[in-house]
């Protein structure tokens, strides 16, 4: 039997508590809002000994015994047909979370959880954007045998008394769980390399603009006089430090997004199980979340002008109800070719690349060359009064032009039997994919620039995006975006009958 080969579930008849553990794991959780108090009276050292004092007192009376009620008052069970959750100290909450509204059941565990071998269930159902329900911490068996409940109540339709059956390992394995990608430790790596991460900057500029150390003393703590001469030729020449500062920045900034991409993808694996799609990813925190296809609105490759040029691609899809991290976007394939790529997404949507891909009006890139030029120019006219080198913006004006050019060059779309295909980004590759039949609004928009130059822009949505991520087709001339919307008006309406 397989770690993924779930015990035989059984409806629970009592409450359940959360593992003791959770008292420790909730503790030590706890220690750096108690550590940031103490440093705030680390930068006052006269109130230093006071404000440590009355921290300390209101940490052993507020914090500690909040810990253990909140741990006391929860309790959950799972029966034939729900899952019940009580939780709250002062305000009480309870929860009814019937199972067939249960759309996906994550079992995460983050560093310390896994040394002592429990985990965090999450419960997102249908209309949810967040977790609905949080047990944290529960033991390791404890969680994947909720997961499974949830797993046998869909699979025989209705509730779930007494036991269910566990398939056979062969039949899992072979019917179930089609592998579609596993990621090795030197892909992962690898995928880390062509992505930056200013995280860790951040951290570490907010560090020391808190301590605030002595430059000299840390330059000599670092080269510890070894190299006194690199030392005086930097002082003696600004634009070598400013260089050596700039590359610095970059480098750490490329390490980072390979520590980044290393703690969140080691290990990355992708099943089908037949109605979803499951992953197991992480390194420090491990997850294993599934996706279910019905709820699968579009799928999202994304690429960078150096990844595509060695046929890398990044794989997302977007969700209806589901909170996940890049705007809504859930990763299914964070590094792959594009032949991996295509056989995965035929898993995930019908929706194939048309052989044939439109580009919008030239027009665009006169469009985008006036947007950018007047911008150069304004920016030029404010400096002329504050600057002697105002004219210095201008120089901006030819990449400019040409990035205009690239942008309407990139920006393309086309119609496949199933869905339109929308690409576009210069810098920030992007191309959807949407099926007909989840589209839920397309329309044509025209602004008084438009207007003058005869163009318009088709926008689509569909249940899962956002605001400010639904697809747009811009700059059609309006003709064309006239058939374009009723095509796909008409397309749709074929789609969902």
């Amino acid at each position: 039997m397989t770690e993924f080969d779930a015990p035989t579930p059984k409806a629970d008849a009592e409450w359940s508590r959360l593992h003791p553990i959770t008292l420790l794991q909730r503790f030590i959780l706890s220690l750096p809002g108690f550590a940031a108090v103490l440093l705030a009276t680390y930068r006052s050292p006269d109130s230093a000994n006071w404000a440590s004092l009355i921290a300390t007192i209101l940490y052993a009376v507020v914090a500690l015994p909040l810990i253990y009620l909140r741990y006391a008052r929860f309790r959950y069970r799972i029966t034939e047909k729900e899952l019940v959750i009580q939780s709250g100290v002062l305000t009480r909450q309870h929860r009814n979370i019937p199972l067939e509204k249960i759309q996906n059941v994550s079992v995460v565990q983050r560093l310390l959880p896994r040394l002592t071998s429990t985990a965090s269930v999450q419960v997102v159902t249908a209309g949810s954007t967040t977790a609905e329900g949080v047990l944290e911490f529960v033991s390791l068996g404890e969680a994947r045998r909720i997961r499974e409940i949830v797993r046998a109540y869909k699979r025989v339709g209705g509730a779930v008394s007494g036991t269910v059956e566990t398939p056979e390992p062969e039949a899992t394995v072979e019917d179930e769980r089609q592998l579609l990608l596993r990621l090795g430790i030197g892909r992962v790596l690898l995928s880390g390399a062509f992505r930056f991460s200013l995280l860790y900057i951040a951290i570490i500029f907010s560090l020391l603009q808190f301590f605030q150390p002595d430059p000299e003393v840390m330059t000599q703590w670092l080269l510890q006089e070894r190299y006194d001469p690199f030392v005086a030729a930097v002082r003696a020449a600004p634009a070598i430090a400013a260089f050596i500062a700039v590359l610095a920045a970059a480098l750490l900034s490329w390490f980072s997004g390979i520590v980044v991409n290393l703690n969140k993808f080691y290990g990355f694996t992708l099943w089908d199980e037949k109605d979803k799609v499951a992953k197991r990813t992480g390194l420090l925190t491990v997850s294993e979340r599934s996706i279910p296809k019905r709820r699968i609105q579009a799928v999202i490759v994304k690429s960078n002008p150096v990844m595509s040029a060695f046929d890398w691609f990044s794989a997302n899809v977007q969700m209806i109800g589901h909170d996940v991290n890049q705007q809504g976007h859930a990763v299914v394939a964070p590094f792959v070719r594009w032949s991996e790529f295509d056989e995965i997404r035929r898993h995930l949507t019908s929706v194939s690349v048309p052989a044939e891909l439109r580009r919008v009006s030239v027009r665009r890139a006169g469009r985008l060359a006036t947007r950018y030029t007047a911008a150069v120019v304004a920016v030029t006219v404010a400096l002329y009064f504050v600057w002697d080198l105002w004219w210095t913006p201008l120089c901006l004006v030819p990449p400019l032009l040409l990035l205009a050019w690239l942008q309407w060059r990139a920006h393309m779309f086309g119609l496949s039997e199933s869905g339109l295909v929308v690409r576009r980004g210069v810098v920030k590759k992007q191309m959807w994919m949407l099926p007909y039949n989840k589209m839920q609004v397309f329309y044509t928009m025209q602004s008084i620039f438009q207007r003058r130059r005869d163009l318009r822009s088709v926008h689509v949505d569909t249940a899962g995006a956002s605001a400010v991520s639904n697809v747009t087709i811009h700059d059609l001339r309006t003709e064309d975006a006239a058939e374009l919307l009723e095509t796909l008006y008409s397309r749709f309406t074929a789609h969902t009958k």
